[in-house]
């Protein structure tokens, strides 16, 4: 066997080492993630019941406790785009 076909052998061998080394880290990674997801919920989890627990104990509600309506998020699904500014006009004629 010539040195060049030695050499490119050895090669191709490498690069099927390199492969399945980058895809046995990409599935590690892949599991660390999932696994910091999966605790980093339950952290979560873990501080609504806590928030719960403290506005049961204090009997607060939402509104105390953020600052914000419960309500506030919610957009009005039937308001149309220009909708106000349709009004503005409507009262600024009178």
């Amino acid at each position: 066997m010539s040195n060049v076909q030695t050499l490119k052998e050895q090669k191709a061998a490498l690069e099927m080492e390199i492969a399945l080394a980058v895809k046995a880290a990409e599935a590690k990674k892949k599991a660390l993630d999932e696994q910091i997801a999966r605790e980093r919920a339950t952290e979560i989890e873990h501080g609504k019941i806590e928030i719960q627990k403290v506005m049961e104990k204090y009997h607060l509600t939402p509104e105390l406790v953020f600052g914000v309506s419960a309500m506030a998020g919610k957009k009005n699904a039937d308001a149309k785009p220009g909708y106000l500014a349709e009004i503005r006009q409507f009262y600024g004629k009178r």
